[in-house]
């Protein structure tokens, strides 16, 4: 796992492993970044996602834009001949604490850097692809949700045996095993460019299986896709942020 450092522009925190990447895999480089501010939609994902790959690209922000196909995040930087499409991914995390108000959240959103092919991407060409998912953990524990009625919706038949084998931990330690799970799930299915909707081509939550939440991350069942974790702790009292980044060789 990565050494994550941070620095600071303004409320944006740009993080990555010891001045590198946040996950490499086969030279494929992840970086990622959070930003905590009012709930803002789409549009404020997208704007910490143009910072960050025109941060990490060198690239001219003013030139750069998202666009979606098929509802994957794409980031157009330059333009005419030097024109390039950056893989990457957005999610969102709302914060609940007596110190912050209902309208908080937290943003995330991971690009691909140079290398192993990333700068050949497109959106209608094969190659790497990124996934990142975040959570709060203590807003979710104060959801009222049950460790076993959210196993079931999470777990892969296979992931059942650690779950039995945290029977005797307390309920907050299960939903956090648990939430953890399903963070890096989120991640590797956005990697794999296929949302929950089974109806619609996706994958459900238990057709991914992953190594037990406490050892290190691994796709068990897409051994193409690279996962790493992270945690940050948000200011104000907002609570810990837990974080998965995943990368899909090309």
């Amino acid at each position: 796992m990565s050494t994550l450092t941070a620095v600071r522009d303004w409320d944006l925190l740009i993080l990555c492993g010891g001045g590198g990447p946040a996950v490499t895999a086969d030279d494929v480089q992840v970086y990622w970044a959070w930003r905590a501010g009012d709930a803002g939609g789409g549009a404020a994902g997208d704007g910490l996602l143009l910072a960050l790959a025109a941060e990490v690209w060198a690239a001219d922000p003013a030139l750069a834009s998202v666009m979606r196909r098929k509802g994957v995040p794409w980031v157009r930087l330059d333009g005419g001949a030097a024109e390039r499409w950056v893989p990457a991914s957005v999610s969102s995390a709302f914060v609940s604490s007596a110190s912050t108000s209902s309208g908080r959240e937290v943003r995330v959103a991971a690009c691909l850097g140079p290398g192993a092919g990333s700068a050949d991407s497109g959106p209608d060409r094969p190659g790497p692809a990124v996934g990142i998912d975040a959570e709060v953990l203590e807003a979710f524990l104060r959801s009222g949700t049950q460790p076993g009625a959210f196993a079931e919706v999470v777990l892969a038949s296979a992931e059942r045996e650690w779950f039995r084998a945290a029977a005797g931990e307390m309920p907050a330690r299960r939903l956090a095993l648990l939430l953890r799970t399903w963070v890096r799930k989120e991640a590797v299915l956005k990697s794999l460019h296929t949302g929950l909707d089974v109806a619609r081509g996706g994958l459900a939550p238990q057709e991914v299986a992953l190594s037990a939440p406490w050892e290190e991350p691994v796709c068990l069942s897409h051994p193409e896709v690279r996962l790493e974790d992270s945690e940050v702790q948000l200011p104000l009292g907002g609570g810990t942020l837990l974080v998965s980044a995943a990368v899909r060789e090309g």
